[in-house]
């Protein structure tokens, strides 16, 4: 929903140059700096529509995909994780202020055609952003069928995932998250400061679970679980 407010703000002051509460707020704390190197107006705005494809496509799998556990989490844990969505929805867009024309009296001035001037990035930033949204979501179905419903009483029962990503690392789900805010920054510029920071985060976090992981999964299954299966990245790590 934070996402999805903030794009509907940058799209009423795009639109008609009314500013809502949050950008009536970065008008008047933040210091105004219109200079190019901040990234392009549009490529964040365009950064901005592929997060909000990413958050809704999480949310549909969250109560369409996967099954509930039994496993509760830390309410420490779960502020973490909202915090952190609230800062990436910022860090793809806020670099760009600037040149969205926040702090100008005279409006917006966005030209379609600036989303081409670097094709390289936007490119492979999309391709990626894509590919590893499929990946993900098809390594999602997985662990979601491996899990028994909640009519099935007893106590849990564990299995190996196998099949795509699976076959190569331990947390596929994972890599392909690391992946997918990759493409979002090398998108908005790998000159970014508060998208790389974002990416790092995602980045540690995600290999820290992911080591956790594949500690568990090779004690619980002991020498059954393939030995030629990384933590995190394919024949890497």
């Amino acid at each position: 929903m934070w996402n999805l407010w903030l794009l509907l703000e940058l799209t009423g002051w795009l639109c008609w140059a009314k500013r809502g509460l949050l950008l009536s707020l970065l008008y008047t704390w933040d210091t105004p700096t219109e200079v190019d190197y901040l990234g392009s107006a549009e490529i964040a705005l365009y950064a901005l529509v592929l997060t909000q494809l990413q958050l809704a496509r999480r949310t549909y799998e969250v109560f369409f995909v996967e099954k509930p556990s039994e496993a509760k989490m830390h309410l420490g844990h779960y502020l973490v994780g909202l915090c952190f969505y609230l800062a990436v929805s910022l860090s793809v867009w806020l670099e760009a202020a600037g040149n969205l024309g926040l702090y100008s009296t005279a409006g917006p001035k966005l030209s379609v055609a600036q989303l081409f001037t670097r094709p390289v990035p936007l490119l492979c930033g999309t391709v990626l952003f894509g590919y590893f949204s499929y990946r993900q979501y098809r390594c999602h179905l997985i662990l979601a069928q491996l899990r028994p419903g909640p009519s099935k009483p007893g106590p849990p029962k564990y299995f190996i995932p196998r099949g795509d990503l699976f076959e190569y690392v331990t947390g596929a789900h994972y890599f392909c998250e690391i992946m997918i805010y990759f493409a979002l920054w090398w998108l908005v510029g790998l000159t970014n400061i508060t998208m790389g920071l974002s990416f790092s985060w995602v980045l540690i976090n995600l290999g820290i679970i992911a080591r956790e992981t594949h500690g568990w999964y090779q004690s619980k299954f002991g020498a059954s679980y393939p030995p030629s299966r990384r933590i995190l990245f394919p024949f890497l790590y």
